[in-house]
């Protein structure tokens, strides 16, 4: 059996096929490509086209395979709308508008009790701001949005047409509920996030949908 690993990074990503064989993995990479956001009339962004092109290089180049999935960094996501249909590319977790957004949301919910329900150390970039940042300079887009998906999520979306929150990735935005495992009502509802953005979690080893054939199954997609 083989299997594809798609493992990408905020400067660089790969293509890695396992071959598994009774005592014995054997690893292959077929492609590996530069990454990064760029700059876009003074914001941060992640050229999806781009990511998506090396990505389906990496599975061209990878033969016959029985099964694909895929990591990425953290926190950052993007919107679909209700044909699927990426709205806009993904903003950076460098970009300054998180945290321009951070009094926003202590405003609504203090500090310690986002903490007490995610479990999330507070940096600037975690997806709680960037959702408030939509909220106060994106609400037109948001209109539009049918749901959120983290940049994993959203290259499996755009691989199979399928539509999956996963569960590690998740983790990662300051909104889950440690105990639960379920996005926290107490913070959407504090901060007033449109709740239909946020799909359903699911784990490890699901099947999302197919590429050519291929099974697309959801990895433990946030890489640290």
């Amino acid at each position: 059996m083989k299997y594809l690993a798609v493992d990408l990074g905020a400067s660089s990503g790969r293509t890695i096929v396992a071959d598994l064989t009774p005592g014995r993995i054997e690893l292959t990479e077929t492609h590996r490509f530069s990454n990064g956001f760029i700059d876009r009339a003074g914001s941060k962004v992640w050229p999806f086209e781009k990511i998506m092109t090396d990505v389906r290089k990496g599975i061209a180049n990878s033969g016959k395979i029985d099964g694909i999935g895929l990591d990425t960094w953290g926190v950052d996501f993007g919107y679909i709308d209700k044909s699927g249909n990426l709205l806009a590319d993904p903003y950076a977790y460098r970009d300054a508008r998180s945290e321009r957004a951070m009094p926003a949301v202590y405003e609504r919910i203090s500090r310690e009790r986002l903490y007490e329900i995610a479990g999330m150390q507070e940096m600037t970039f975690n997806s709680v701001f960037q959702v408030m940042a939509d909220m106060l300079e994106r609400p037109a887009l948001l209109e539009r949005a049918a749901q959120l998906l983290f940049t994993p999520d959203l290259i499996a979306h755009a691989l199979t047409g399928d539509s999956a929150t996963e569960y590690t990735v998740a983790s990662t935005s300051g909104m889950l509920d440690a105990a639960t495992r379920t996005w926290s009502s107490e913070i959407l509802d504090a901060l007033g996030a449109p709740r239909h953005l946020f799909g359903q979690v699911d784990f490890p080893g699901t099947k999302q949908g197919s590429y050519n054939g291929i099974p697309v199954c959801l990895a433990p997609s946030h890489d640290t």
